[in-house]
């Protein structure tokens, strides 16, 4: 995965901000213990727009790190966003520690993630804290200080296993990997029994990664495979299939600099396959980048997409998944065994 050419330098300086209040050492954390968090947006003091990536960015990066231990919920940052909006806040902006808890009280978490990011000359402090509900007190994570534009992932998986480490769980048990970039969801529909979409150009132009695949409808499906070298989808039915029809949707992120990026769709001479291509932004809200359907008559084609409508806003940080079946996917179907024949009897 390429990820988007971000300048800037991240410093290796850690500033120790001081005592921490301390809820527990990680001696006396029982595995039985579950904690769930609340991450709130990091609140951008400087009003600077080209901080949006990385306010953004933080929030996603922790929130997807901390989902990732055993012993740690996260509330949706959607469901934060909206009780905020709820009880007359702002989320961009600072809200007080005591709101703060009271807002992921409401939400039924025990811990809130609030934070600040504050541009300094060329510097860029994130300052994050974590708000302990039961007797409203907040602890200092570490600071971080960023250069310029920084890519985010670094300090965002520093502050979550600092996080982490106060709850107190094991934060080793954590090793995410983020891919950056847009993120799609590709619609593939057709009645042929093997169709394939690659992305073509160079990886410099653009770049993807599928994450994992929905089938959505029919049970003819055999096999959903993504190979990674070629950066090509090929969808196949089951090899006794005589009626293919079938809806599949992909998770994928692209990055792309380019003003257009290409695709080549492909089918068995005869079918007809269309495609779908929708922009999940920030707020995760959909708007379709790209249509296209290919008739019977057209085994192959290339679709051009634009370049602006799958970059769209600031580009997204998810966990980079193992490819295969996500939540909700149809079953695939596998050659159905053939019963042995029974042995005739012989006649007396």
């Amino acid at each position: 995965m390429v990820r988007p050419s971000l300048c800037g330098m991240l410093l290796l300086l850690v500033v120790a901000p001081g005592a921490l209040a301390q809820d527990g050492t990680a001696s006396d954390a029982s595995s039985e213990l579950r904690y769930t968090v609340a991450v709130f947006l990091f609140a951008n003091q400087t009003y600077d727009e080209s901080l949006g990536t990385l306010e953004a960015g933080l929030r996603d990066i922790i929130a997807q790190t901390m989902a990732l231990h055993p012993q740690v919920d996260v509330v949706d940052p959607l469901r934060v966003d909206r009780a905020i909006r709820r009880n007359g806040y702002n989320p961009h902006r600072p809200i007080p520690y005591r709101e703060a808890a009271r807002i992921a009280e409401e939400l039924e978490a025990d811990r809130a993630v609030v934070g600040m990011i504050t541009q300094r000359n060329k510097d860029i402090l994130v300052e994050g804290q974590m708000v302990f509900l039961q007797d409203k007190r907040y602890q200092w994570a570490m600071q971080r200080s960023l250069t310029l534009m920084p890519d985010p992932v670094e300090a965002g998986v520093f502050l979550a296993k600092e996080f982490l480490s106060r709850l107190p769980v094991d934060q080793e048990l954590v090793v995410p990997t983020f891919v950056v970039g847009s993120h799609l969801t590709i619609k593939l529909s057709s009645n042929s029994p093997e169709v394939a979409l690659r992305l073509l150009g160079a990886p410099e132009d653009a770049d993807m990664s599928v994450r994992g695949y929905k089938v959505i409808a029919g049970k003819t499906l055999g096999s959903v495979t993504w190979d990674t070298s070629t950066r090509t989808v090929l969808i196949s039915t089951a090899p006794d299939t005589t009626s293919p029809d079938w809806v599949v949707e992909l998770d994928a992120v692209v990055t792309s600099a380019s003003e257009t990026v290409r695709f080549a769709l492909g089918a068995t001479p005869g079918a007809t396959a269309a495609l779908e291509i929708t922009n999940q932004n920030l707020l995760g809200e959909p708007r379709i980048a790209k249509t296209f359907s290919m008739g019977p008559d057209t085994p192959r084609s290339d679709i051009l997409v634009s370049g602006e409508a799958i970059r769209r806003d600031a580009p997204v940080y998810l966990l980079a998944l193992p490819f295969g079946p996500l939540e909700g996917s149809l079953p695939l179907r596998e050659a159905e065994a053939q019963e042995p024949a029974e042995p005739e009897a012989s006649g007396a």
